[in-house]
């Protein structure tokens, strides 16, 4: 494995690479975030101060047995930056005025779906691997997956519930590779949200129903993460797919913007990131708890599954629900 952007030695392990934050920072170099209780304040990213927590992958710390699982994230982190980079807004739906030309026949028809306004394209294999282990490992260290790893241990002393939780997540780490590195993957969908308004946030928790797959060695069901201040993406399993495809785009309008970082809200407890103007936080950020939808099943979701052909039911933009047959 390769080295991780912070030192074999550093007791600083990010859970947000520093090569993903420097999307989010301003011109000045800041990156902007709120707190539950309102607080607005920034930090410099290139102080590396941001998105840590101390002895993160350290396991058994003090003993003889110490250890650390941080270059097992050395090269995603080494990559996060090029990944994203070729994740362009012209990449996914070409110049806007080509975009809105192919779509526009299709927004007077009442019936209309998501799909009708997306543009769908092919990721080809060793592309789709790298983006697949990158977004995994986004959720995999997430604070509020180590939460969940560690309400796991609650057999254990409280002073071991920590180190519990973190060779939970090494466990998953390894297991994640394993899945992805195999000949033949599962079949996995990328949905990527692009705005051109309101811009997405980005928290210390992540909607996540996909990684816990992984304790009977597999990777499937969904999950949504903000990537960029204009762009996110919703990663599902489908059972089919169309060959000619594995990802599809759309410009997002700001009411699913704004439900995009409800989701976020809800999920995270401590830290709301933020480019641009300063939100509005509602009550389930307010809580500083680590909240879920039920079944991880966000009203947005039943757009977003129509395009990926994912789950039992859709609605088109009407709202009209439309089950699968």
């Amino acid at each position: 494995m390769g080295k991780s952007e912070v030192s074999r030695t550093s007791r600083e392990h990010h859970w947000w690479p520093v090569g993903l934050q420097k999307y989010w920072e301003d011109p000045e170099g800041y990156i902007h975030f709120v707190k539950p209780s309102g607080e607005f304040d920034k930090k410099k990213r290139s102080r590396r101060k941001i998105g840590y927590k101390s002895h993160g992958h350290t396991v058994m710390r003090g003993t003889p047995f110490q250890a650390q699982f941080e270059d097992e994230f050395g090269d995603v982190d080494n990559r996060v930056h090029d990944i994203l980079g070729r994740i362009t807004e012209s990449r996914l739906i070409g110049p806007l005025a080509a975009y809105f030309a192919s779509v526009a026949p299709r927004l007077m028809d009442s019936e209309r779906k998501l799909s009708d306004l997306c543009k769908t394209g092919l990721i080809e294999d060793a592309e789709y691997r790298l983006l697949l282990e990158t977004l995994v490992a986004l959720l995999l260290r997430s604070p509020s997956t180590r939460f969940f790893l560690e309400s796991f241990s609650m057999m254990v002393e409280p002073d071991e519930t920590e180190d519990v939780g973190k060779l939970n997540m090494r466990s998953r780490v390894e297991l994640a590779k394993r899945v992805i590195s195999a000949r033949v993957l599962p079949n996995f969908f990328f949905v990527f949200m692009i705005s051109k308004g309101k811009k997405f946030f980005f928290g210390d928790g992540l909607l996540d129903a996909m990684t816990p797959a992984l304790v009977g060695n597999s990777l499937r069901g969904h999950a949504f993460i903000p990537l960029k201040p204009n762009l996110a993406v919703y990663l599902c399993t489908p059972r089919r797919m169309k060959t000619d495809r594995n990802y599809a785009s759309f410009l997002a309008p700001d009411w699913m913007v704004e439900e995009a970082n409800n989701i976020t809200q809800i999920y995270s407890k401590e830290w709301l990131f933020f480019q641009g103007d300063q939100p509005s936080i509602n009550e389930s950020f307010r809580s500083s708890k680590f909240l879920q939808w039920k079944y991880h099943q966000s009203p947005l979701f039943d757009y977003l599954n129509e395009v990926a052909n994912y789950g039992s039911y859709y609605r088109d933009l009407r709202g009209n629900i439309i089950e699968r047959v």
